[in-house]
């Protein structure tokens, strides 16, 4: 099966860091693999050393014969420039990753990072998932290196990297969906969960040959399995953050003293600035029972209102981590939902917020109606339509008159 699309993918962000991954990827392959792949290479010393670096792990004649026949000047440029553990440099460490074996080792890697690396770029920012990037890819190479310490095999690639943005992409967006083309006729394209796709990815593609595996191989699939894990712990400890961290917008006018019972009295009185300053200066578990669940929202909504709404996302985010079976949980879903989208332009980020505000047993019929007017915007929003267009059942359970995308 190929993944061909994820949804949401929304119009309104240019992937920079993404959109430089990928050609940087496909032009190093192209510039150095495509004229070196037909060429013989040149006797002397590099080519000695390979021969008998990697003859040295193959057990038959023919092996070896094989491993001559086919010999290019691309097989010595990757020795010699590959991450080797038993010759390990700086150089090679970072630039293994942008080197790539074959054809479908590169159209597999550049077709999961194009669709899945977008998403996880607007929501961790360029300069962070830059970073994430280069930095699961490193953590992959550390880990394999540990694993076969006297392997003469250059280790190149981008999998350890975009396996630490695929664990990203697991915890940051759970409910995202990914289309899928069956390539054996009769060809057919159908809809999944992303965190299918990636789990049946994990296990066909790592756990299961890292099990019956070893040498290399096995050590290849480990270093993915941590890359991931590496990254799907990032993607936690941003989520995490981004409930108990203090938002950006939370510099206020009012510089009273916090107390407890300051909050909710200067919420009642209309003193926004003092309900924020007092609410933020606290610490987070004293937050958890300061206010009532419509004290909550009505606190987010003010500062929805002034401009902040980092702010306002922040109590909503709080809000959900305490109380979130309460009768209010549909009404916080929807205004987090409202805010990541409208607001901060996260339609992915937004997308699982209006879906639990749709399915949650205690919404009214106006805060679910306004959820699908939320989820049919997003859809008809979707930067890449491949196939049938998504309709989301949140959507087509009860469609709106004039908000439903068009097939």
């Amino acid at each position: 099966m190929i993944p061909l699309v994820d949804f949401p993918n929304g119009r309104g962000h240019v992937p920079i860091v993404n959109s430089l991954l990928l050609a940087a990827n496909v032009g190093v392959f192209l510039l150095i693999a495509v004229p070196l792949w037909g060429t013989r290479p040149v006797n002397g010393p590099e080519l000695g050393a390979y021969v008998h670096a990697m003859g040295a792990q193959l057990t038959r004649p023919e092996e070896f014969r094989a491993l001559v026949r086919d010999l290019s000047a691309f097989d010595l440029y990757l020795f010699a420039h590959g991450f080797r553990p038993t010759a390990p440099s700086l150089g090679a460490f970072f630039g293994s990753m942008f080197l790539h074996a074959g054809l479908l080792q590169l159209a597999g890697n550049v077709l999961v990072l194009w669709i899945f690396g977008d998403n996880v770029e607007h929501r961790l920012g360029s300069l962070r998932y830059l970073l994430a990037y280069l930095g699961s890819g490193m953590t992959a190479t550390l880990v394999q290196w540990a694993l076969v310490p006297g392997s003469p095999t250059p280790i190149v690639g981008a999998a350890g990297a975009i396996c630490g943005v695929l664990g990203l992409y697991a915890v940051c967006f759970p409910r995202n969906r990914v289309r899928l083309l069956w390539p054996v006729p009769p060809l057919r394209m159908f809809e999944v969960p992303a965190r299918l796709v990636l789990g049946l990815y994990l296990l066909l593609d790592n756990v299961l040959p890292f099990l019956i595996g070893s040498g290399a191989a096995g050590a290849a699939c480990a270093a993915h399995l941590a890359a991931f894990i590496g990254g799907a712990g990032v993607a936690w400890l941003i989520e995490w953050r981004a409930v108990s961290a203090a938002p950006r917008d939370a510099t206020l006018r009012s510089r009273r003293p916090a107390r407890d019972a300051d909050v909710a009295g200067a919420l009642e009185q209309g003193r926004i600035d003092d309900a924020a300053h007092g609410y933020f200066a606290l610490p987070v578990a004293d937050t958890q029972r300061l206010l009532t669940c419509e004290q909550a929202l009505g606190l987010a909504h003010a500062l929805r209102e002034q401009g902040r709404s980092d702010a306002a996302l922040v109590v909503v985010r709080r809000l959900l981590r305490d109380a979130p079976s309460r009768a209010a949980g549909a009404a916080a879903h929807l205004l987090a939902g409202q805010i990541l989208f409208a607001d901060q332009d996260q339609a992915a980020s937004a997308y699982p917020h209006l879906l639990a505000a749709v399915a949650h047993a205690d919404a009214s019929p106006q805060t679910a109606d306004a959820a699908r007017a939320a989820l049919a915007e997003i859809a008809a929003r979707q930067k890449r339509r491949i196939g049938t267009l998504y309709r989301p059942r949140a959507v087509t359970a009860a469609p709106q008159a004039g908000t439903g995308p068009s097939r």
